[in-house]
């Protein structure tokens, strides 16, 4: 796991987590009392309302569960902002949209976000689920949304916590996310699936437009990410936009309004196009299209690997174990004694994102082969 942590939360999560466990048989004797075997399930609802990275980075284990119980309900509590992204998934039935307060960039919890939660309790609750999965092994997953729902099968990881609230708890393994997903699959039935999402045609008959006129081979950046401690610095990218774009055609990418992307568009001496607040299967339909995708970790990258383009990475706090873009990704990181560290608001170094500022244009440019 990562060397370093946010240790007040951890903390804090370590208190809540030893309470529940103390008062957790008493509340037993108020759980749903319905006994039920695997081979018995006819609902399924998986919470899965991560970021895109992470939505992603599920979608082989949704699709093991669908093998497993083909003619199961499986219904799955997502993020909103992410919807567009399952519209070539095909193994889920209903969609549940839920904006989860304690994801949300800059969280503050107020009176609608709990009307909401009782809301969304009171349907999952109504719909009485057979089995119950969270996908994250987060306690607040695990005890606000699967153990409430009522589901008589949960199964999750319990990584901060709230493996006595599950039924099948899983042991994490320090694999890649996409294995561990396949790993808390198979152990309720699931067998192996593929990453590969399919893009329609739809998108590639809007991407002829943009490519029309484009005679050159294809690099798609995405020069920011969620974090500011993941991201390289500005100045670096536009060097390496400028002596990529003297070969290739570079196309900048990423949410609409990206800051990133304006100022390198603004400051680069050649001449860049840019591809932002594109519908991300658009986004997909285009890394396709590229010799390589390179970025920082990011969802992008994610979206890259799993539409079966190759990718660079720059990578700095993150578990690259963990979390690199699964396939045809080349990892590029300094290693440094504090990586991966976690810490993706703020940097406890002294020389701040040395793990990034270490990496230099000229590294980047030998693996563009």
């Amino acid at each position: 796991m990562n060397k370093i942590i946010n240790k007040k939360r951890g903390k804090a999560v370590a208190i809540v987590d030893g309470i529940l466990k103390t008062i957790h048989p008493a509340c037993k004797l108020f759980e749903n009392k319905r006994s039920i075997s695997l081979s018995e399930i006819k609902k399924i609802l998986i919470v899965d309302f991560g970021y895109l990275g992470d939505t992603l980075i599920s979608f082989p284990a949704i699709e093991s569960i669908r093998k497993a119980y083909p003619k199961a309900q499986i219904d799955v509590v997502i993020n909103s902002k992410f919807k567009e992204v399952w519209k070539y998934n095909y193994d889920y039935d209903n969609l549940i949209e839920y904006d989860v307060p304690w994801i949300r960039y800059g969280f503050k919890l107020d009176w609608n976000d709990i009307k909401t939660y009782f809301k969304l309790i009171k349907k999952l609750k109504k719909s009485q689920y057979d089995l119950a999965i969270d996908l994250r092994g987060d306690l607040r997953n695990i005890l606000l949304l699967v153990y409430k729902s009522k589901a008589p099968l949960r199964a999750g990881y319990g990584i901060t916590g709230g493996e006595y609230l599950l039924t099948h708890p899983i042991k994490f393994l320090d694999k890649h996310e996409v294995e561990n997903n396949l790993e808390l699959a198979k152990a309720i039935g699931g067998t192996d699936a593929k990453y590969k999402l399919e893009i329609g045609k739809e998108e590639y008959k809007k991407l002829e437009v943009v490519l029309e006129k484009v005679e050159k081979e294809i690099i798609v950046i995405l020069p920011s990410a969620g974090y500011p401690t993941k991201e390289w610095e500005l100045e670096k990218w536009i060097e390496l936009v400028d002596k990529l774009n003297l070969k290739y055609q570079v196309i900048l990418s990423g949410a609409k309004g990206d800051k990133n992307v304006l100022s390198v568009m603004k400051y680069a001496r050649t001449k860049p196009l840019e591809f932002l607040g594109k519908d991300l299967n658009e986004v997909g339909a285009l890394m396709t299209k590229a010799k390589y995708v390179i970025g920082c970790d990011s969802g992008g990258m994610h979206l890259a690997s799993i539409v079966g383009a190759k990718t660079i990475e720059l990578m700095g706090p993150t578990n690259i174990k963990r979390w690199k873009a699964y396939k045809n990704c080349t990892v590029i990181s300094k290693h440094e004694e504090c990586s991966p560290c976690g810490l993706y608001d703020h940097c406890n170094q002294k020389l701040k994102r040395k793990c990034m500022k270490k990496i230099k244009v000229e590294e980047v440019l030998k693996e563009v082969k």
